[in-house]
């Protein structure tokens, strides 16, 4: 089966981010577990070498931690048993679970060139998918990822949008506020996002999304900035933007 019609029916993924990954590298593995998620996917991230065979399971005893005294264990060739010292009381059956987590029917390895294949290419599948969504929002992520850059120092996310890109994904901009919500718990601990749409050749209608004041501050200091809530919004002329994004990005 080919890795793109895996990818498709994969339900439970894993991404394996190799020790000689890159930033780069990291960078696809956060942006395909995005992707992945967005797309209905049950996806972890685990940055340590992989250990495919290794899997999972746990013993649960339900609102007895305040009573148990002692854990042991004792193991030969077959079995497994284990052993709960209570300071009092007894266990029933209703206290005791078995979880087995789901088994990964996808691993993708990510900064690894011995991999069997090219995990930049699975992540252009994942993006192709994004952009054959039937969700105008999922279309409008899939360029939003395509086009990310980090900036690590400041911890914002930032992206540049034609008008070619958004006819071409049949999208349009009002959809940034579902991508922010899609993109924020997979970059940085508090993230801001800078969007940039063309509006012609020379002027861009910049998005920004951020919790944190002193950007804000910043934001709301440009000529003609709208603030309300957590966005600010203004217009600039193209050969500016640098400009503004070095005023925004210094502390």
């Amino acid at each position: 089966m080919e890795i793109k019609e895996r990818l498709f029916h994969a339900r439970n993924i894993e991404i394996w981010v190799s020790p000689r990954a890159t930033k780069h590298d990291i960078h696809i593995a956060h942006s395909s577990a995005c992707g992945l998620q967005q797309l209905g996917k049950r996806v972890r991230i685990i940055s340590q070498a992989p250990f495919p065979s290794q899997n999972i399971c746990t013993v649960t005893l339900r609102g007895l931690a305040p009573r148990i005294a002692r854990v042991a264990y004792e193991k030969d060739q077959t079995d497994l048993k284990l052993h709960f010292t209570l300071q009092q009381g007894n266990i029933s059956a209703e206290n005791v679970s078995l979880e087995v987590g789901p088994q990964a029917d996808l691993t993708i390895i990510v900064g690894d060139n011995k991999t069997q294949y090219n995990h930049e290419a699975v992540y252009h599948y994942i993006l192709e998918l994004l952009l054959n969504s039937e969700d105008p929002a999922l279309r409008l992520l899939g360029v939003a990822l395509f086009k990310l850059e980090e900036n690590a120092a400041n911890d914002v996310c930032s992206a540049t949008f034609t008008k070619e890109d958004l006819r071409a994904a049949l999208t349009e901009p009002k959809h940034v506020g579902k991508v922010v919500e899609f993109l924020r718990p997979h970059f940085g601990n508090q993230p801001s996002f800078l969007f940039w749409f063309e509006k012609s050749p020379a002027v861009l209608q910049a998005l920004c999304w951020t919790t944190r004041p002193g950007f804000q501050e910043q934001a709301v200091k440009l000529p003609g900035s709208v603030q309300k809530g957590n966005w600010c919004l203004w217009e600039t002329s193209r050969n500016k933007k640098d400009s503004i994004c070095q005023q925004l990005f210094t502390p």
